[in-house]
């Protein structure tokens, strides 16, 4: 993970792009009715608008507020691949609903409110998935090799400084969690319940009406045939 703010500045641009073209392809698919050559092609045209607000979302305002929320649940000295998890997570629970709402407004023929939460359903399946099985372990393994002599000499002190206070006693566990822990589990279980079934409700209305259509087909040839 960055170390200091230039690798910050690194890391969010290389996320950035690769987040954000990976949910282009994704909705640019489900417009064509499946992924073809021309899909990332096509995905490429709208890669100078979103990325930057992409980056400009997390790295200035999305990535703190995540931080402050995943350490709700975490604490400093846990394993850091649990912390990183944790933030991807947050990360991906707030830049879902913005980036979905802004794809609306640009990209959408239908620019109203029913339109943005069937954008949000479909999307957030798919980012917190990406994010946390490919996109991210990606990116950290693009980071990691190009500044890797940098952060082994970071890691290095701070194992020392760890070792010198490894003497102290930690802090008891937290009786209770707090209630913005609480409520971050329960909109993500409950969003995640909310996705599925959105999902499958447009998918069986989609199919209702296609059987509908063809059984109104086959009714005007069966008319027109007597």
């Amino acid at each position: 993970m960055p170390k200091n703010k230039f690798q910050d500045v690194i890391f969010t641009a290389i996320m950035a792009t690769i987040m954000v073209y990976g949910m282009i392809v994704y909705n640019v698919a489900l417009n064509m009715g499946g992924v073809r050559g021309e899909t990332f092609i096509a995905a490429l045209h709208e890669m100078p608008i979103m990325v930057p607000i992409a980056f400009i979302l997390e790295f200035f305002v999305v990535g703190k507020i995540a931080r402050m929320l995943a350490f709700t649940v975490m604490r400093p000295d846990d394993r850091p691949q649990f912390i990183t998890y944790a933030i991807s997570i947050c990360i991906c629970c707030i830049m879902c609903p913005i980036m979905s709402l802004i794809a609306t407004i640009l990209f959408k023929d239908t620019k109203d409110f029913p339109t943005w939460i069937q954008t949000w359903g479909m999307n957030f399946p798919m980012a917190i998935l990406y994010q946390m099985f490919y996109c991210g372990p990606l990116v950290r393994l693009i980071f990691r090799a190009i500044f890797r002599d940098e952060n082994e000499k970071c890691d290095i002190l701070r194992l020392q400084n760890f070792t010198k206070q490894k003497g102290k006693k930690r802090m008891g566990m937290r009786a209770k969690k707090s209630i913005t822990v609480q409520l971050l589990i329960f909109f993500m279980i409950i969003w995640g319940v909310i996705s599925i079934l959105l999902m499958s409700v447009l998918y069986w209305t989609q199919h209702l009406m296609t059987e509908t259509n063809l059984e109104g087909q086959k009714e005007r040839v069966s008319y027109y045939t007597a």
